[in-house]
């Protein structure tokens, strides 16, 4: 496999605002990341990274459409996305994602419904993921607007 073209979010919570920004894409051009599943290096000749890029980006706005199955709020925000990648070689995303603890009941429901989502994306034909505990999550990875949303379902953040 290639590697792919990886993006984490940045570590602040504000990095997860509730609406896509270009900053996510803009910041991808020129990263190339192994994104934790082990790709070896590429030659550049088989790299597009402006379509990549592209490609990424819609996807990071296609998962804000995922929603944690028990609060509404998306995964991102929630921040359980902790990076994505696209091989456009392979038309594959790769994702490593977290969760708020190792007995979430959900896990598989969150798997499934990210698929679902990202294969509906015309350039992705392949979603892998991988469950990450580092870094481990805490209320700190939430977005502001995710922390808003709870308060407002009278949940303490």
């Amino acid at each position: 496999m290639t590697s792919p073209h990886a993006l984490r979010p940045e570590s602040d919570a504000s990095a997860h605002s509730s609406s896509a920004s270009g900053s996510e894409a803009d910041s991808v051009s020129g990263h190339l990341s192994s994104g934790g599943f082990g790709a070896a290096a590429a030659p550049a000749a088989t790299l597009n990274p402006s379509a990549d890029a592209g490609v990424l980006k819609r996807l990071w706005t296609a998962l804000r459409e995922v929603e944690d199955p028990e609060i509404p709020v998306s995964l991102v925000d929630m921040g359980l996305v902790v990076s994505v990648a696209y091989d456009g070689s392979t038309r594959s995303a790769q994702l490593e994602i977290t969760y708020t603890a190792m007995g979430c009941p959900a896990m598989d429901m969150i798997q499934d419904d990210i698929r679902a989502r990202l294969l509906r994306e015309p350039d992705v034909e392949r979603v892998d993921i991988a469950v990450v505990w580092d870094p481990v999550w805490t209320h700190r990875r939430l977005s502001e607007s995710a922390r808003h949303s709870m308060r407002e379902l009278g949940l303490a953040v």
